[in-house]
């Protein structure tokens, strides 16, 4: 019993330096949180260079020119954990053997290779990790352990990582998605998932808030002219006024979230079965429905609710407290305003560059 109680004892004392090198960094106290880490719990670098959005770009160019079977195969296991379906499709374009297979099998492959620890009923393993590289490290991918947490429905794990350990919510990976937008993408394709774990991992993992701004309202020094198309160049901050802050119990904040989760799945698909560029309010209500009443209300999932909050909320439309989040590109098709930055950790960064759309071909 005694050595039972020192477990306990120590595993509260490592999340309590956690927690408080959590909030050391909230702070802006980033070298005396480094130092909490590393000197008390003694955490270390990852031994691995965790793949970025501009490596994830470098590795594309270079496994399709040079078809080099390593960078082939990071670039299908990349494209599995991530569900990209039309990196998938131009990887077996390519002719790469494994891409033949459905996604399903490929994942089953990847969860072996890569993430045991997240198919396991218990918490254990993914602890140990967190408790060798941080709360928040990245794994060889771009994902921390909350993402893989919500990627893969381990309910325990991201209980312990957001409840006891405070992980860090707000952190993408590196096709711009965080926790809360895989959770979503993840119900989105698993009615079965949306209703063993979303319930639970809603609430965790959903931020109270998301605030964005018209490019155009970003200013650098003098002006900053907005982007026409959804790479733009990042600016500065935006001038007063400029700012949208969206509570997450708004029909906009989930909506907004739902069209980051499905950029590459149903947008991708859209695309690929010929549709015009965009989601329809059909889309978005086939997630709400399977997403829990506790989530989202009985309402917000009417097909005729979701397109009066798309049409109102149009960037060129004249309507009070039209937060200008989506464009229409068709009717009845919409996809998120290119015009919009995203705060990601206090910066400022046009949303298509924080997002990796250069799968997707549609003119914004």
């Amino acid at each position: 019993i005694e050595g039972n109680l020192d477990l306990a004892d120590q595993k509260s004392s490592l999340a309590d330096w956690q927690r408080e090198a959590r909030k050391l960094e909230r702070q802006g106290k980033q070298e005396q949180a480094d130092a909490v880490r590393a000197q008390v719990l003694g955490i270390r670098e990852v031994p691995w260079q965790p793949l970025t959005r501009t490596g994830l770009a470098t590795l594309a160019e270079r496994a399709f020119k040079t078809g080099g079977k390593k960078d082939l195969l990071r670039l299908f296991e990349y494209a599995v954990l991530s569900r990209d379906g039309n990196l998938f499709s131009k990887l077996r374009q390519a002719k790469f053997r494994p891409a033949k297979r459905p996604m399903a099998d490929a994942e089953r492959s990847l969860i072996g290779n890569h993430f045991l620890p997240y198919s396991f009923k218990r918490e254990d393993g993914v602890r140990k990790a967190v408790e060798k590289y941080g709360v928040d490290h990245r794994d060889v991918f771009g994902h921390t352990p909350l993402m893989l947490a919500a990627r893969f429905g381990h309910e325990a794990a991201a209980i312990m990582l957001s409840d006891e350990l405070q992980a860090n919510r707000e952190l993408a990976n590196s096709a711009g998605l965080n926790a809360f937008q895989i959770m979503l993408r993840e119900a989105a394709e698993s009615a079965r998932y949306a209703k063993r774990v979303v319930p639970a991992l809603y609430p965790r993992l959903a931020p109270a808030a998301v605030t964005v701004a018209a490019q155009d309202a970003v200013a650098d020094s003098e002006t900053a002219p907005a982007p026409s198309t959804p790479t733009g160049k990042r600016q500065g901050q935006p001038r007063r006024g400029g700012l949208v802050k969206i509570d997450n119990h708004k029909a906009e904040f989930l909506f907004y979230n739902l069209m980051v989760a499905l950029l590459h799945t149903r947008m991708a698909d859209n695309l690929q079965t010929g549709m015009k560029p965009g989601l329809t309010a059909a889309n978005l209500e086939e997630v709400l429905t399977l997403l829990p009443r506790s989530a989202v209300p009985e309402y917000q999932t009417k097909r005729a609710y979701i397109s009066s909050v798309l049409a109102r909320n149009e960037v060129d439309r004249d309507v009070s407290y039209n937060k200008r989040l989506f464009k229409r590109m068709t009717r009845g098709h919409y996809i998120l305003n290119p015009r919009l930055n995203i705060r990601i950790l206090g910066e400022w960064i046009p949303l298509y560059e924080s997002l990796d759309v250069s799968n997707l071909l549609f003119n914004a």
